[in-house]
């Protein structure tokens, strides 16, 4: 049986090495409007910079909703010139 100790130090883990994600959705004025309707995202070079991975997901789920998408959210990791 897991113990509630070994429960909270694995959320602490995936919450500490949750990584900022440049994520894009068709096209860069596209991107833009999801990212405005979203909270500790930002723009840059076009791309929608997520803070966490809800913020990620949330731009995912966007993305597959919109009328323009066709693919699907793309995102990465962090380049060292793109931080949030």
């Amino acid at each position: 049986m897991v113990s509630i100790k070994t429960l909270l130090v694995v959320a602490f883990i995936s919450l500490v090495s949750a990584k900022p994600q440049s994520c894009t959705c068709v096209d860069s004025d596209e991107a833009e409007r999801l990212c405005s309707m979203l909270q500790n995202v930002k723009m840059l070079y076009g791309r929608c910079l997520t803070a966490n991975e809800k913020a990620t997901a949330e731009f995912s789920t966007l993305c597959d909703q919109s009328d323009k998408n066709r693919f699907g959210a793309y995102c990465r990791d962090l380049r060292d010139d793109e931080s949030f």
